[in-house]
């Protein structure tokens, strides 16, 4: 009985031992499985993850621009535009009006036809000075701003020919004098074979008369002489070459042009221009 006994133990534990065995091979085989599923699950939290932090951002940038476009940052804007492009009425009165300057002016053909004729002592238009041009106006009348300084090597200017004493400056004119006087210079040398002299031009004191427009630089008085820098010779050279002068001058485009022949001053043209007149630059304010 205790053989028998101890056959059936051993018969016992060599059954056990093979079912551990089983159980043991089982969980084997589950385990692939089991570490598969573990692996997927982390991939999945691995793509979920950064697709969640972008949305996250972008309603973050969302949220921040809405607040920057609120109704009030609006009116805020509104309102700086505004300020900036409407200055007060103050600033607005002080400001100076600047002329426009004139587009492709032409300086070497004539503006007007030529009269017929241009007798001494005749003027065009037919009007005084005055009507035409307008009085002298000291109070808004600047040297500074108003005059400028013309130059011309074709030209002859008496101030650069009377010697240190004289302290005058004929280069000195009125900005609204620079358009025809340039155009006159080339009209003298294409149509004659003689030289512009500039007798004069801004005299601010001195032998004119106290509203003369030479105070304000708007009138000159002119000549032709030899281009070796000589005067003309004879009376009858003198009157045929300054009625072509003064119809050079009307052609030029000067508002005024008197043929002057007095004693005191001797034969000459005076040629004079309206304040307002359009000018080559813009100078000053």
């Amino acid at each position: 009985m205790a053989k028998k006994r101890s056959n059936f133990n051993s018969i016992k534990i060599s059954c056990g031992a093979r079912q551990s065995s089983m159980s043991s091979i089982n969980n084997n085989d589950t385990l692939p499985d089991y570490l598969a599923d573990i692996k997927h699950r982390a991939l999945i939290k691995a793509a979920i993850i950064p697709f969640v932090l972008v949305i996250i951002f972008c309603m973050s940038i969302i949220g921040s621009c809405q607040k920057k476009d609120t109704p009030k940052a609006v009116e805020i804007k509104k309102e700086t535009k505004v300020i900036e492009s409407t200055p007060s009425k103050d600033i607005q009165k002080q400001e100076p009006k600047k002329k426009k300057e004139p587009q492709g002016v032409d300086l070497v053909n004539p503006v007007r036809p030529a009269p017929e004729s241009f007798a001494r002592n005749s003027k065009l238009p037919n009007m005084s000075e005055r009507d035409v041009c307008g009085e002298i106006v000291n109070s808004t009348f600047s040297p500074g701003r108003d005059l400028i300084y013309v130059t011309d090597l074709r030209v002859w200017w008496e101030s650069d020919n009377d010697g240190e004493t004289d302290n005058e400056c004929d280069h000195s004119m009125h900005r609204a004098m620079e358009i025809p006087f340039r155009r006159l210079v080339n009209l003298v040398e294409s149509q004659t074979e003689y030289q512009l002299r500039v007798q004069e031009t801004y005299r601010p004191e001195g032998i004119h008369s106290p509203k003369s427009l030479h105070k304000e630089g708007r009138a000159l008085d002119i000549t032709l002489g030899y281009k070796n820098g000589e005067k003309l010779k004879t009376a009858d050279e003198m009157k045929e070459l300054y009625e072509l002068l003064c119809k050079l001058a009307w052609q030029a485009g000067f508002d005024w042009v008197f043929y002057e022949y007095a004693s005191g001053t001797g034969p000459h043209v005076h040629v004079s221009v309206k304040a307002d007149g359009p000018v080559l630059q813009t100078y000053g304010k």
